[in-house]
């Protein structure tokens, strides 16, 4: 069997090919059961720290039904991983990005590139959520006062405790989704008798203040997202399990319980009152509870066809107005794929079309998976890892810097570049249509990166964020690294098969 191709290729003897397959298999015994130090694979190929960093945590994304998945490009000095947490109208992205001992929060949009939001000096931030008309954005300042909910708009950040005016012994900690209505909808410290726990909160600007009350034994202890509809959805502690919950102001809350009583989480509800989420059990499912009630539906038994071998729907992070889920896809090695779901119309309304967008995590247990958003539009905001084959961080390396950073990727797929199957920045692609439908799987679509943004932000439009600037990351040149045996092998195969392509055509 010839070692490039697939092809069973007769060779016909005293061909110089003998030699030469000999020789570069026996230079592959040297190395074998240990790495060796060599220079970098170029002395052009420059990978910033930051670059090296880049492997160790998440990547925000977008992703659209025209454009496919697309990278947010260059990001501030010092901060190295991050998430989307909301998107607005496709091109004004909110998220988090994180580095050594910070957390930031930061918008995007095409023309100026990831800008940091003001805050206070030395704190902590993070947004989460979005305006219906993309001017005010929800999430915390946390500085030498403690953790505050707030809002930032033009002016920049207004703490919440200032102007929701909570009662004696609550503390407002964090904003979590800001409802088209305008309804804010977060967590809440409270210190009764000396002692703290976690409560829920909804305010309305001009309307007050409600703290959620308790289900018999069960307390609310978050606010996760708020729909049109005025439902609101969270996480309940129940007799020590965690359940999600589902609330509208005038209405009996309700424990969205599983029939096993195991552990469930709300993620995403709509203005019809359909939450979607996941019961934890074994195995973990991703689910939906219609707005009538009953007991949670897993959505793995409502696709149109089956997914294809191997591949579970697992959590179901966000619902939109017309339906469509963004959903989380676990494969039987542990990699995990972002999947859309469309609601089926005509004779099978109820049902859904799944397609899969691409990997975007290479295995579940190295990483806590985002948080995803849906919008009406289709857009999905979230984060990835960047060694997935379909994150659009991926696109941005060359093979020679891929391979100067094969000693990192090692850490996490372990057996090196060949893991990567090719250096294409395409993706995966999807497994496709279930039944048939208009819904294709994509092939992963290519990145549309920027290559500048992250220290501009004169001349954005509404809102303005004045941006914390800073200067591009130094970048250096790798000049000696070990190179993990994987990296040697494929160097070593690579060439084989340059030399090798003379001799297989003339046979």
């Amino acid at each position: 069997m010839s070692i490039i191709g697939r092809r069973r290729s007769k060779v016909r003897p005293n061909v110089p090919v003998m030699g030469i397959g000999a020789l570069c298999v026996a230079a592959l015994f040297p190395f074998a059961g240990f790495a060796a130090t060599e220079p970098a694979p170029s002395s052009s190929v420059e990978v910033t720290p930051q670059q090296a960093a880049l492997f160790a945590g998440q990547r925000p994304f977008t992703w659209s039904p025209d454009g496919g998945f697309r990278d947010l490009g260059a990001l501030p000095q010092g901060l190295t991983s991050g998430n989307a947490s909301d998107v607005f109208n496709g091109n004004l992205v909110i998220g988090v990005l994180t580095g050594e001992q910070q957390s930031v929060a930061f918008s995007w949009d095409p023309e100026n590139g990831v800008v940091l939001l003001n805050a206070a000096p030395g704190a902590q931030t993070g947004v989460t959520a979005v305006s219906a008309n993309g001017s005010v954005f929800a999430g915390w300042q946390e500085g030498a006062e403690g953790r505050r909910a707030g809002l930032w708009t033009e002016t920049g950040f207004q703490d919440l405790n200032t102007v929701a005016q909570p009662p004696e012994g609550v503390t407002l900690t964090e904003a979590s989704d800001i409802s088209p209505s305008g309804d804010i909808v977060g967590i809440a410290r409270q210190v009764i008798n000396g002692e703290e726990r976690q409560i829920a909160f909804v305010w309305t600007p001009g309307g007050g203040l409600k703290l959620l009350p308790n289900i018999g034994d069960a307390a609310f202890e978050t606010a996760k997202s708020a729909s049109a509809g005025g439902f609101v959805i969270g996480q309940a502690m129940s007799s020590g399990v965690s359940q999600g919950y589902v609330w509208r102001d005038g209405e009996p809350a309700r424990l969205l319980t599983a029939p096993d009583g195991s552990p469930s989480e709300a993620l995403g509800v709509n203005s019809s009152g359909d939450v979607v989420g996941s019961v934890i059990g074994e195995p973990t499912s991703a689910v939906i509870w219609p707005r009538d009630g009953g007991d949670p539906i897993d959505l793995n038994t409502r696709l149109v066809g089956p997914l294809p071998d191997g591949f579970t729907l697992v959590r179901a992070e966000s619902i939109n107005e017309e339906g469509q889920i963004a959903a989380y896809a676990r494969s039987e090695t542990g990699a995990i794929s972002l999947v859309l779901l469309s609601p089926s119309r005509g004779a099978r309304a109820g049902m859904y079309v799944a397609r899969n967008l691409g990997e975007v995590y290479v295995d579940e247990t190295l990483q806590p998976l985002s948080a995803l958003t849906i919008s009406d539009d289709g857009s999905i905001a979230g984060g990835c890892a960047p060694l997935a084959r379909s994150c659009p961080a991926f696109n941005s390396f060359g093979a020679e810097q891929l391979a100067a950073l094969d000693g990192v990727t090692n850490l996490f797929t372990g057996n090196g570049l060949a893991a990567f199957g090719g250096f294409t920045g395409a993706g995966l692609g999807g497994f496709g249509d279930i039944g048939g439908t208009d819904f294709g799987g994509t092939g992963g679509a290519a990145a549309t990166t920027p290559t500048t943004g992250g220290t501009g932000g004169v001349g954005r439009g509404t809102p303005f964020f004045p941006p914390v600037t800073s200067s591009a990351p130094t970048t250096t040149t790798v000049a000696a690294a070990p190179v993990p045996l994987p990296a040697a092998i494929w160097a070593l195969l690579l060439s084989l098969g340059l030399l090798l392509r003379p001799w297989r055509r003339r046979f």
